[in-house]
């Protein structure tokens, strides 16, 4: 029987785009985020719970892990104005805790050199998830 090249040609030709939108997706979707969630609930003492989670995302095929024994640093204030606060380790899921009072705060990611700024009024998150092979993170 035989083989219609045409087809064959066809069939190379669609897996060569299903593939080239397959790697432009995952490129895409493998990137640097912070995230920030207000969690609610009432003060105790005056302060509201700051959880900082790191987690290191390998890519496509490497998976995720929370990043353990971190150094996170808190500062009171703006990115641009503030004052160190306070300074705790990631445990081992990848998140450091801090008690503070409602107020402006700039959390900096000191491991992988970034920084964001949430404004505390309730029990809040944020979540650093690295793209750990992007080239401005890896070692």
């Amino acid at each position: 029987m035989p083989v219609n090249k045409t087809l064959i040609l066809a069939l190379m030709g669609l897996v060569l785009i299903l593939t080239l939108a397959g790697v432009y997706v995952a490129h895409e979707s493998y990137k640097t985020t912070i995230t920030y969630e207000v969690l609610g609930g009432n003060e105790v003492n005056g302060t509201y719970v700051l959880y900082v989670k790191e987690i290191v995302n390998y890519g496509p095929f490497g998976g995720q892990q929370p990043l353990a024994n971190a150094p996170v640093w808190l500062y009171s204030g703006t990115a641009e104005n503030h004052t160190f606060y306070a300074i705790n380790w990631t445990n081992g899921s990848g998140v450091a805790v801090f008690h503070v009072k409602p107020g402006t705060y700039y959390v900096f990611f000191n491991t992988f050199k970034k920084g964001y700024q949430v404004n505390v009024n309730g029990n809040t998150l944020v979540v650093l998830n690295v793209a750990y092979l992007d080239k401005r993170f890896a070692p």
